[in-house]
């Protein structure tokens, strides 16, 4: 084995990086169009809310454990 070998340059990684940043940022520059106006879930905010701290709490507290 090549003591210097690299790894290559391209693979899934920028793939996934830009499958991710694009719609992140289209999401971002259209959030305030007001055909996306009937996206909004404002009535469910804090019952959201509620679900996801409950979440992170069950994880912390039964989630996996690293040996």
């Amino acid at each position: 084995m090549k003591q210097h070998e690299h790894l290559p340059m391209l693979g899934i990684g920028p793939v996934y990086v830009v499958s991710i940043v694009v719609p992140t940022l289209a999401a971002v520059i259209l959030r305030d169009l007001p055909v996306f106006a009937s996206g909004r879930l404002s009535v469910f905010h804090i019952p959201l809310v509620i679900i996801g701290a409950l979440f992170i709490i069950l994880s912390a507290l039964y989630g996996y454990r690293l040996p």
